[in-house]
């Protein structure tokens, strides 16, 4: 140890930490941490725009109205069916065959016994027989040609409906397409035998003019019959061919039934015209989603009604 008065060397200062100083230091981090929080926890969050929906375009779809009921289309069918069926129920031309047959056969039998049978047969032996049995076998040739010719002309044109009834009854009454067919069958089978009606209407009447006419001919000039030489006889054939005529004007002029028939419909069908209706079909199909931004992310199925 030096003197009193003499201070040694001098020691270097330590650091000290002062109470206050370390709680301060403390209370500033603190602060600055809740601050951090608090500025955090004030922030907003970032907007997100939502995401607009696909946009879908649909296939135009037309939906028709519910037709009505089609009154005209029934209403020919239902004429249709009871003219062929009550023409059907006349007969197929059996009756007229028949008949036809029959004049053949008969007109036959009379040109064979005219050409075979002697003057004595049919004349006798004594005076004038010569000239009875001339007159017998032209009476025996002109009845004889004109059953020939009848029965002929009966044969020649027999209208024939044949199983049209009878189909048309078969064919089905939908859909409508099925519908409009059978009514076009049934007005081309009136049709048709309102036409065979008219042939064999006109092909008789005419015929039998003229058969009528050839027989009152025949017996003036071939059988030699007059009202002198034998009244009975001349007006008997004269008044058998005026009646042909008579019955040959009268087909002539005077429409057959089923011709009746077919007119009838005619009108009716102008009255009640049936339009042609287009048919519904149902067509699937897709439509394209487009996104946001015109592009094609997907597609959607799709129900069409197309006519």
């Amino acid at each position: 140890m030096g003197p009193r008065g003499t201070q040694g060397p001098t020691q270097p200062a330590r650091a000290r930490l002062c109470p206050v100083n370390l709680g301060s230091r403390i209370a500033l981090a603190l602060s600055l941490l809740l601050l951090a929080r608090t500025s955090s926890a004030q922030t907003p969050p970032p907007i997100v725009s939502p995401t607009p929906p696909p946009v879908v375009v649909p296939v135009p779809t037309v939906v028709p109205a519910a037709p009505p009921q089609d009154e005209a289309l029934a209403f020919r069918l239902r004429l249709l069916e009871s003219n062929l069926l009550t023409l059907d129920a006349m007969g197929s031309g059996s009756g007229r065959l028949v008949s036809g047959i029959a004049s053949m056969v008969i007109g036959g039998i009379f040109v064979t016994l005219g050409a075979t049978l002697t003057d004595e047969t049919l004349g006798g032996t004594g005076p004038g027989s010569h000239e009875a049995a001339s007159g017998v076998r032209g009476i025996l040739f002109v009845f004889g040609g004109l059953s020939l010719a009848d029965g002929l002309i009966t044969l020649l044109f027999i209208p024939d409906l044949g199983d049209a009834a009878i189909e048309y009854q078969a064919m089905p009454y939908s859909p409508r397409r099925a519908a409009i067919a059978k009514m076009r069958y049934g007005e081309r089978a009136l049709q048709d035998y309102a036409s065979q009606s008219r042939t064999d209407r006109l092909v008789n009447g005419i015929g039998g003019s003229l058969i009528g006419l050839a027989g009152i001919g025949a017996i003036l000039v071939l059988a030699d019959i007059t009202p002198d030489n034998n009244p009975l006889m001349f007006y008997v054939f004269v008044g058998f061919g005026v009646i042909q005529v008579i019955g040959g004007v009268i087909d002539i002029v005077t429409p057959s039934r089923a011709e009746r028939m077919w007119a009838a419909y005619d009108r009716t069908s102008r009255l009640n015209p049936v339009r042609r209706q287009r048919e519904a079909r149902l067509e699937p199909g897709l439509a394209p989603v487009f996104s946001p931004n015109g592009r094609i992310t997907g597609a959607v199925s799709t129900l069409g009604i197309r006519f």
